[in-house]
């Protein structure tokens, strides 16, 4: 068995960690292809101290059971004998996080009300989008649902502050994430059951997976732009038989098969 993975984030680090753990693909024969020329996708640690950092990244919390599986298994680079989930629990646990100002106002005074600024009639929007199925909200926009002032509330800012949000953005994927948080609706405001990493989530993360990665002789092809995936007619499955990638500014065709990648033998996978 081979896997294709394209993307080097996060997702694509955690997938070729689990297809060896869990599925004993042995390394040599999983190959990640990303376009940036380092490993992490949105968990990347970039900047200097006289133009300042950027640290992007992304929201965990105690339910993110899969991720926390996985890093329970990957040491930290400090010590081998403690797991990245560990080192995460023990720095929260140790160090809880109350945040006691998320929005100041234009005189820096806290804006905090008892319902974040909602409504009423934004109260029950938001009760029957929740249960409002998908199918009804295909393509369809978060602004179609709520009324203007909905997105001067401080539960706007929080939630777009939080999830990226705008509100031309789909209307399924705002449903999805309220849903998937809603328990932490309650304590939007101090972010208190929101994980935080002791640094960066890049080396908090990312680092110590590509080190785990790299002695199992996981091929990583960084600067690999793929352009495109070519698809095979298949009854009852998706299969792809090539990848058309850049590299080093030149054109390659990536592991041409007769048969395909399919879906249990050989694998192209988004990470």
């Amino acid at each position: 068995m081979k896997a294709h993975l394209i993307g080097g984030g996060f997702g694509g680090l955690a997938a070729a960690a689990l297809l060896i753990r869990n599925a004993g693909v042995a390394g040599q024969d999983i190959t990640i292809y990303e376009a940036d020329e380092r490993l992490g996708g949105g968990f990347f640690l970039d900047g200097s101290p006289q133009s300042g950092y950027n640290l992007p990244g992304s929201i965990f919390d105690r339910e993110f059971r899969c991720a926390f599986d996985l890093l329970a298994t990957i040491p930290t680079e400090a010590n081998p004998k403690i797991s990245v989930k560990e080192q995460l629990f023990t720095f929260n646990r140790e160090h809880p996080f109350d945040d006691q100002t998320h929005i100041v106002d234009r005189d820096l005074r806290t804006v905090h009300g008892p319902r974040y600024g909602l409504s009423w009639s934004d109260g029950f929007a938001l009760a029957r989008l929740s249960l409002t199925p998908e199918a009804w909200l295909d393509g369809r926009r978060i602004e179609e649902f709520f009324s203007p002032k909905f997105f001067e509330t401080e539960f706007w800012l929080l939630w777009s502050t939080l999830m990226g949000s705008l509100p031309q953005h789909s209307v399924v994927e705002f449903r999805r994430y309220m849903n998937r948080f809603v328990y932490l609706f309650p304590d939007l405001s101090t972010m208190a059951h929101v994980l935080r990493s002791p640094f960066n989530q890049h080396e908090a993360f990312v680092k110590p997976l590509v080190a785990w990665l790299e002695p199992r002789r996981v091929n990583f092809l960084t600067g690999t732009f793929v352009k495109d995936i070519g698809f095979e007619s298949s009854p009852g499955r998706i299969t792809v038989n090539r990848l058309d990638y850049e590299r080093g500014g030149a054109a390659a065709l990536g592991h041409r098969r007769a048969g395909g990648y399919r879906a249990v033998d050989d694998r192209v996978a988004g990470g």
